[in-house]
């Protein structure tokens, strides 16, 4: 029988030692991790049940009536065409300021942009009830990797997924199977109770030309378009108004351009930002949308001298129209005097 080698006899040792070092260190560092995340999940707070809005706040965030067919301001840039656009407004924040509007008080359907909602309804719902968190773990059925146009939940390493990273999915991604989880866990079993919910936040908030059928604005019937999620866009205004007052971190996950979920593994999904605008400076991206009823749709907020905007536009005819019209929108409104 052949002599090993010197050499092989001197490394092998050496190699087998580290091949078992890091398997150790990856056990180690896995069950730290998991103990971490229970302990983070003991630790946080529980939120305060909020005082009621006092009336400066309602008087600040009074639903607006926004008259179509607004006369347009001048600019430094030419004002740019809006014939595909089935409905829309530009508004400036910090003066209450109607810069442009078409259809702004016609309920349209506004596909994805129903999860602006979904998202406000939810943390609404944590800040009201202290026994939820946006840590919480969720686990994941089968019933929500089963949404239409939907892939996240399928490929996610685990078996449960915290609150805060569906909503940040359902924000960068659009990711629909997110928000059907979303409606499963805080309806406790029954996506209907959460809708019921949703539509209630609506009308707590003034919304009133707001209905859904979903948590994620996916064709409710293909045959029924009725049905399908409708609101305006003085109704989203007002939604998007509320919700990055009260909650400013959706605007941190909206101006991601992408997001690894879950952050600490090496199995991550990687999620890209539906929002092409997101490398223009000052933009802070907010929500994009499609369905055949809808057409393409998105909500844009932005900074500029000093001033925050908001823009949205539904019913292009197809996504190349929607985000040159959104681009050109932008550039006419920042150069409003």
């Amino acid at each position: 029988m052949s002599k090993i080698p010197k050499p092989i006899l001197i490394t092998l040792p050496i190699l087998i030692l580290a091949i078992a070092i890091y398997f150790s260190g990856q056990y180690l560092q896995k069950k730290a991790n998991t103990q971490f995340s229970k302990t983070e999940v003991k630790k946080i707070a529980p939120l305060k049940k909020p005082a009621p809005f006092k009336k400066v706040e309602v008087e600040k965030f009074k639903r607006f009536n926004i008259a179509d067919k607004h006369k347009n301001e001048k600019s430094a840039y030419r004002f740019p065409s809006t014939r595909n656009v089935r409905a829309g407004l530009v508004f400036e924040m910090n003066a209450g300021k109607t810069l442009w509007s078409t259809n702004a008080n016609k309920s349209v359907p506004i596909a994805s942009l129903t999860k602006c909602l979904t998202v406000l309804t939810v943390l609404d719902h944590i800040k009201e009830n202290p026994q939820y968190s946006l840590l919480d773990q969720v686990l994941i059925s089968k019933s929500s990797m089963k949404t239409s146009s939907s892939s996240f939940l399928r490929k996610y390493p685990k078996d449960t997924i915290s609150v805060e990273e569906l909503l940040v999915s359902a924000m960068v991604k659009s990711a629909n199977d997110s928000c059907q989880l979303i409606a499963e866990h805080f309806g406790k079993g029954d996506p209907k109770v959460f809708i019921a919910m949703m539509n209630k936040k609506a009308q707590q908030l003034g919304m009133t030309q707001t209905k859904m059928s979903n948590a994620h604005g996916l064709p409710f019937d293909r045959s029924r378009p009725d049905l399908d999620n409708h609101s305006s866009m003085s109704d989203l205004l007002h939604l998007i108004r509320k919700s990055i007052n009260d909650y400013p971190i959706i605007l941190k996950w909206t101006s991601k351009r992408e997001v690894l979920l879950p952050s600490s593994s090496h199995k991550a999904v990687k999620l890209g930002n539906t929002n092409p605008l997101l490398a223009v400076k000052g933009v802070n991206g907010y929500k994009t949308g499609f369905t055949l009823n809808a057409g393409w749709c998105q909500i844009l907020t932005t900074r500029a001298n000093g001033k925050f905007y908001f823009l949205v536009i539904t019913g292009c005819p197809n996504k190349n129209t929607r985000d040159v019209t959104m681009r050109a929108l932008m550039n006419w409104a920042v150069r409003v005097p």
